[in-house]
């Protein structure tokens, strides 16, 4: 089965060229050093934890198209964070890119992308 570039066989192994990952295994973040368990939900791949990439902001701070990965953390705790993944604006996650199918702030390994 072919999703989006990526090949899942039934044992629920995403393949994209010569990556694989097996659903089920953390996936790693080479940017922050944060591994990201993953669970096969009908056909998907999907992570099973909440993204937390990014430099903390203030709530009262407007994220910005600044080369910058910045994030939110509930109550301004960056320990919120750790918890409960972070939060982000929209252009922020998406990386001020307005392409369908953009990878945006995903890890940048095995072709990961927000759901459309």
């Amino acid at each position: 089965m072919e999703i989006n570039g990526r090949s899942i066989d039934t044992t629920g192994t995403m393949h994209l060229a010569d990556k694989f990952i097996e659903c089920g295994d953390s996936l790693y973040d080479y940017r922050d050093g944060q591994y990201y368990q993953t669970v096969l939900i009908g056909t998907q791949c999907w992570m099973a934890e909440n993204i937390n990439i990014g430099t903390r902001i203030d709530g009262t701070s407007n994220q910005t198209d600044n080369l910058l990965i910045e994030k939110y953390c509930f109550n301004d705790v960056e320990d919120s964070c750790d918890v409960y993944g972070a939060l982000y604006q929209w252009n922020e996650m998406m990386q001020y890119v307005l392409d369908t199918g953009a990878q945006g702030i995903c890890p940048p390994t095995d072709g990961w992308q927000y759901p459309q």
